[in-house]
């Protein structure tokens, strides 16, 4: 790959598709805890919320708090930005 000028860099332009986007994304905050980990997961694996809570012997008002408190705590603006960084952090699979 060549070298980009400074023009390029400030446009945007000739980079390939995405990786101005990655090199500008924030780093997450924070990693969750591992309960909050273990809901997080359960719903990246196609749980619903009552389904997880009932797998983690939790309440599902417990389980939207420890999801929310993931999704802050990594500095997520919204659960799937959440999920995207845990797979990007690698603590989801």
């Amino acid at each position: 790959m060549q070298a980009l000028s400074l023009q390029q860099i400030r446009t945007g332009t000739g980079w390939p598709r995405g990786a101005r986007f990655l090199m500008l994304a924030p780093r997450a905050g924070k990693e969750p805890t591992p309960r909050q980990k273990a809901l997080v997961q359960a719903l990246c694996d196609g749980l619903t919320m009552r389904e997880a809570a009932a797998a983690l012997s939790i309440s599902q008002d417990t389980a939207r708090t420890h999801a929310d408190a993931c999704r802050r705590r990594i500095k997520g603006r919204t659960m799937n930005h959440a999920i995207a960084i845990g797979f990007r952090e690698g603590w989801l699979t």
